[in-house]
Formats: structure tokens, sequence, C-alpha cells
């Protein structure tokens, strides 16, 4: 009996050793901030940041995208393309399910919710930001002009686990987009429920990726917890993740530093912070920060008063003593952005057109101030991040304007947060801002140049630029002819002085020295915990 007791212990300790060496990463809670509440989770309207970490971690799609960049299997277990690549027929696990809030299982998720979901993302009725996603799909433009139904949409259920998409134009990397989160799947009866809420509160969505909502008291904590409901590809290692709603960009390094979180995308003015630390940092060139013009404002709606302070610029004092976090930028598209396969900016416009010039500059402001009926200078408010470095290097543009145009200009720092909303809401005249697309896509950004388009801060209208890009975003014109087509949209911006890019910022997520496993996408893409860990 000792002999047989003895034996029993030792195994029970050797177990319990095995089980710290293989799991002592998994199973925890996951810390994570967030500046604002997410805006929704339906999937086809959600377009804010937040929204979209969110849905890539409590939903999932026909694909999902891992750790190392590549696409893996979601909904859908495989995939094939015809020799046209106009036709992909999708084959959709069987073991997959729709479950509650509070884990209750509803029903398997099929073919039928992503024919309701693509339809819905294309509808003109939806009003999504996000239908140029789906124009890839056959028919999906006419159908959000109004011009056919949406069920003329190419998407068809051959039977409940198999999805054939037939596209408007050839694609080789569908399998990718598909993992987007206006793609995710929706429930049509849990979407009628809903009665008009749908992804407004956590029982207003049902949920079939890694993780479901069991808490979200708006403005304050967002919780997820691991849905057990789901069998994918990868299974989730930690137990869930709560989220710290109204965390802002100068509090993310005390938040990281005192273990409250444990990752966070910090501004790149404090991320000497982590230096000689043993945290672990990723760096993201996907921020352009450019002076963007209302062209609604009284001042601004002058073409000859935004030429002027184009033309005034000192960009070589302005560039001084930029800190390493900060570049100089002649584009507004960032250097991560693609074209199809290819990187945009080694094809792209490198250089602003429009050069440093005092005297150019006063015959404009003079022209401008004459078609505005101006007898003295105005009064201009220009908005700005509250960074020192950036300010410091302003600093030497208001001079300028000062010096060669007798112009006084109000330099009005605010935190990232309130720096956006007031832009988005166009209570601004110039503003330092950084335009954001969906994904990093060069289209995808200057999309948000087009008419009545939210996202278009500045007023900028061009009936060419929008048919030109529109050709694009809709397959119209592809491979080379894209690039040479957005690069004409973007000199078209910059010939109407709407915006002018002056900085590229390195955005950088950081993780805990205890932390694995928690990957970021660039151009704010979003952040995937499923295979995150945490060390005690």
């Amino acid at each position: 009996m000792r002999t047989f007791l003895s034996l029993l212990l030792a195994l029970l300790l050797a177990c319990s050793l095995v089980g710290c060496s293989e799991d002592s990463t998994s199973g925890k809670l996951l810390n994570y901030p967030l500046e604002a509440d997410p805006t929704q989770l339906d999937p086809q309207l959600a377009d804010s940041y937040e929204s979209k970490i969110l849905l890539q971690n409590c939903m999932e799609g026909l694909t999902r995208i891992a750790s190392d960049g590549s696409v893996i299997p979601g909904v859908a277990a495989r995939w094939d393309i015809s020799e046209d690549k106009l036709t992909w027929t999708f084959y959709l696990r069987r073991d997959t399910y729709w479950s509650t809030y509070n884990g209750e299982r509803v029903a398997p998720v099929t073919a039928d919710d992503f024919v309701f979901a693509l339809r819905r993302l294309v509808d003109p009725g939806t009003h999504s930001t996000l239908v140029h996603e789906a124009q890839v799909i056959k028919n999906a433009s006419a159908i959000a002009s109004g011009t056919l139904a949406p069920d003329q949409l190419g998407a068809e259920k051959v039977d409940d686990y198999t999805l054939v998409l037939h596209l408007a134009y050839p694609s080789e990397d569908l399998h990718r987009q598909a993992a987007s989160t206006a793609w995710l799947p929706c429930y049509q009866p849990a979407f009628e429920e809903s009665s008009g809420r749908y992804g407004r509160d956590k029982d207003t969505l049902v949920y079939n990726g890694p993780f479901r909502m069991m808490l979200w008291e708006h403005g304050k904590t967002l919780r997820l917890k691991q849905n057990l409901n789901y069998k994918g590809h990868l299974a989730p290692t930690p137990s869930g993740v709560l989220f710290t709603i109204g965390v802002k960009p100068e509090e993310m390094p005390t938040a990281l530093l005192n273990g409250e979180v444990d990752a966070a995308t910090v501004p790149g003015n404090l991320i000497r912070k982590f230096k000689d630390t043993d945290y672990h940092v990723t760096e993201f060139q996907d921020t352009v920060w450019s002076l963007c013009f209302n062209e609604k404002d009284e001042i601004f709606r002058s073409k000859n008063m935004r030429l002027a302070i184009a033309s005034v610029m000192d960009r070589a004092s302005m560039y001084s003593s930029l800190p390493s976090y900060l570049q100089a930028s002649f584009s507004l598209v960032p250097p991560e952005a693609v074209v199809g396969d290819q990187p945009y900016r080694e094809n792209a416009l490198s250089s602003f057109p429009i050069a440093e010039n005092p005297q150019a500059a006063q015959d404009y402001f003079a022209a401008g101030s004459a078609e505005l009926g101006l007898t003295e200078s105005p009064q201009v408010d220009l908005l700005c991040p509250d960074q020192a470095d950036i300010k410091l290097s302003l600093g030497f543009l208001l001079q300028s304007l000062q010096k060669h145009l007798g112009l006084y200009v109000n330099l009005v720092p605010l935190p990232v947060t309130d720096l956006n909303a007031r832009v988005e809401r166009g209570d601004y005249q110039m503003a330092l801002y950084s335009i954001q697309g969906g994904n990093d896509w060069a289209s995808s950004l200057l999309a948000t140049f087009q008419t009545d388009v939210p996202a278009n801060v500045t007023g900028f209208s061009s009936s060419i630029y929008n048919d030109q890009l529109s050709q694009v975003l809709s397959g119209a014109i592809v491979d080379d002819k894209a690039v040479e087509t957005l690069y004409e949209c973007e000199a078209l911006v910059y010939s109407d002085v709407a915006a002018i890019p002056l900085y590229l910022e390195s955005r950088y997520f950081v993780l805990a020295p205890n932390v694995s496993g928690i990957v970021a996408r660039s151009f704010y893409n979003g952040v995937s915990f499923i295979e995150g860990g945490k060390s005690d």
C-alpha cells in the first residue's frame, strides 16, 4: 500500500509539473485598454478601431489571419478557385455554432448567414460605409447604386455548408479579403429579433468566434469570455479579455508599466518610457499626419488661401529637430500601404508638388483676401496633437506665416481623442490630423476623400476623383493601371490643397514582459487575443 501511495503521489506531482510547464501562460485573463466605447458591433456597419478589435475576437468569418500574417481556415474548412479566378467555392465546417452572451448554443453557422450578411453589406438601405469591401462580388456595385436588388448579389448558397461567390473580376486573394470584419456572417433570426438594435449591446448579438461577450458597461468595461462552443482552427488560450474603456493614449505607458494592462498601443512620443526595459515593442509605420483644411470654413473655402499656406512652408526648419519616431512625409499614403501584392509608394507620387515660394505665397494670400473681401488679416486656429515635438516643429510654420503673410495663427494643442472628434464633426479651420483608411490598401485611405463620404473631413470634392477611384475600388482598373490611377487621384488632392502631408509617425504596440501571443495589425486593423498568454 505504501508503495502504491508513493507511486500515486509521484505521478500526481509529475502531472502537476507538466501542467505548469505546458500551460503556464494559458488560461489567464488578459487586460487591454480601449480609448473609446465600440460605436456598435453590427459587422456590416462597424468601422471603428474598437469595434474591429471586439468583432475579430468574438466573431469568425470564412477565413482568419494567423499571427504570421498567413490566411488560415475560419468557418470555411477549405475552398476551391476556378481557373479563371472568377468563382470561389467555400466548404464550411459543420461544428461551428452561434452562441448567446451567456454561452447557450443557438444554431449552426451556415451558408445562409454569409449570404444574408453580404447582401446587407451592399444593400443601399443599410447605409454601410464598408460597402466598397464587397465590390469584388458580382453585381455589388449595381446593388449599392440602387439599380439591382440585393438578391442579385453573386453570393450563392448551394447547401447549408457550401457557399459560392461569383466575382465581378478575377481575384487571387479573396480568401484574405474574406477575413474582413465587414464579411462576418449575420444570423438573420437574431438580427430581426433585435428590432433595429443589432450590435448595440451584448444581448442583441450572437457569437461564433473564440470568445463571447459576457459584460458590456458602456463607457466603462467590456468583458469577453472563452466561447466553449467554438471549435475553430486555433483554440483560444486565454480564459477571456477584460477591456477598460476610456484610457487616453497618453495614459497607456503608465497603465502598462503599473501592470494594469497587458498590452497597448503607445504613441511615438512616449515610447522612450520603454527604453532599457524588457517590454516587447513592435513598430508600425502606418500613420501620416497631414495639415488638413476645412473647405467649408469661411477662410479656407478659398483655394488661394490654402495655396498661400502651402507655399510658405519652411520644411527645412520644420524638420530640423524631429525625434526618431517622426520623419518628413511628402505623401498622404504611408509606406506600409499596398496595391494588390506590391508596395504603393514604390510607384506613387513621392513628393508633395508645391515647393516653398514666399513671393508666390504672398500673391496667393493677396488674391485670397480680395476674393473673400478681407480688409485685415483673419483670425485662424490650427488644431494639433498635444505632443511637444510636433508643437515645436509647427512653431516654424507659424513663424513663416507671420513673417511672409502677416498671418497670426493660434496653435490649439489637444489630446488626440479630442482632436479627432473636433475634426470629424467639422469644428475646425486647419488641423494636423491623421487620415486613416479601413485597411492597408492605398485605395482605402484615398477613398476617404470621395465626395460625401462620412470620413471626408476636408470637404474636398471632385467628380473626376470619384470616378477614377470608384473604378479602382470596383476592380474595373487593376494591376499597374490601378497604381497609376491612384497616383492621379492623390495628385488631385494635392492640386486642390485639401491636405498637405507633413509627418510620418511610427506607432508602437507594446507587450508586457510576461505576455505573449497578442497580435496587433498595421493600419489599426485590430488586435487578436486568441493565442495570447500570460505567466504569473
